[in-house]
């Protein structure tokens, strides 16, 4: 669009000069110079067609390089399952497995993030499809967490316990690489989509505690009292890269001042982590370390997927 019209104005200039010269070896501009009214519509053709000329050098305002920032608010989603198993055994007296179980519980918490980008645009093809490839990294804090969740079951005199802490997220730091397509809705205005990858990190942790105690009867001695106790903990992180969709607008200020607004959605996948755990008895052999009772008697695992969608104002400068 921009470049057929550069060509148009300057094919102009071009016929202007080329009459000139051609008119000068006839010896016609020797006669009519004498003419004040035909010099005086020569010069005012002349400035017609240099301030048209001119005119194209004024390029659209979002054709270029460009550096920007943005700001805003991140909604972080997740959608978490976790459990924690205790196997009966008759060292411990429980009579079946001890289970908290919690599947697909949807989590949600929101932050400030904040970016900075560059990039460079073009229109396609001398018409009004525009695109620009963008870099772009940020920062938030994008966690969730299911936490504190317990369960205490009492048989007989027996206290049984189980916690379960899960939580996930991401890195802070985020690197973005986008594609933004795009449509002029006039002069100073354009709408555009956006397609692209996130470079991020998953991370997850689980914690499981279990507790099981057995009070001594109202005919036994208190030293019949005995605890048996297991902790498990289990991390698991890996790079991820997350798919990014979303649109905007971008609106020219002046000069070469625009402003933005975007929605950015964008797909972590799914992480899981699993382990097991001993069980210890508070029962001791004098100055020795309390004992392990079971192998692999406490079970914890957890799964879950991440998104985030992000809602973003900000400024750019075309260079």
């Amino acid at each position: 669009m921009y470049h057929s019209r550069i060509v148009a104005k300057f094919a102009c200039l071009l016929f202007f000069i080329s009459f000139a010269i051609h008119a000068e070896e006839g010896n016609i501009l020797t006669t009519l110079n004498d003419d004040p009214a035909y010099t005086s519509r020569i010069e005012s053709l002349k400035k017609k067609v240099l301030n048209f000329a001119k005119q194209d050098e004024v390029k659209s305002p979002f054709v270029g390089f460009y550096g920007g920032l943005m700001a805003g608010v991140v909604q972080t989603n997740s959608t978490l399952s976790a459990s924690s198993s205790v196997l009966p055994e008759s060292q411990v007296g429980l009579r079946n497995n001890q289970d908290l179980v919690q599947h697909d519980i949807p989590v949600y918490s929101n932050q400030i993030i904040g970016a900075l980008y560059i990039g460079y645009g073009e229109f396609i093809n001398d018409n009004n499809f525009f695109l620009a490839g963008e870099i772009t990294g940020n920062i938030a804090n994008r966690k969730n967490s299911l936490e504190n969740f317990a369960n205490t079951y009492i048989v007989n005199i027996d206290n049984h316990s189980i916690k379960s802490n899960t939580i996930i997220s991401l890195w802070q730091g985020e690197f973005d690489f986008d594609l933004r397509p795009g449509y002029p809705l006039g002069k100073n205005l354009l709408t555009y989509g956006r397609f692209g990858l996130a470079v991020n990190q998953l991370n997850m942790t689980t914690k499981n505690n279990f507790l099981f105690t057995h009070f001594a009867a109202p005919n036994e001695p208190d030293d019949e009292t005995i605890t048996y106790s297991s902790s498990l903990k289990k991390e698991e992180q890996h790079t991820v890269t997350g798919f990014r969709i979303g649109g905007g607008l971008e609106y020219h200020l002046y000069e070469n001042f625009a402003v933005t607004a975007d929605y950015i959605y964008t797909y972590y996948g799914k992480i899981n982590t699993y382990g097991k755990a001993n069980v210890l008895s508070d029962q001791r052999i004098p100055t020795v370390a309390p004992t392990s009772i079971t192998s692999d008697w406490l079970i914890g695992k957890a799964s879950g997927q991440l998104s985030t969608q992000a809602i973003l104002l900000g400024a750019k400068y075309y260079l």
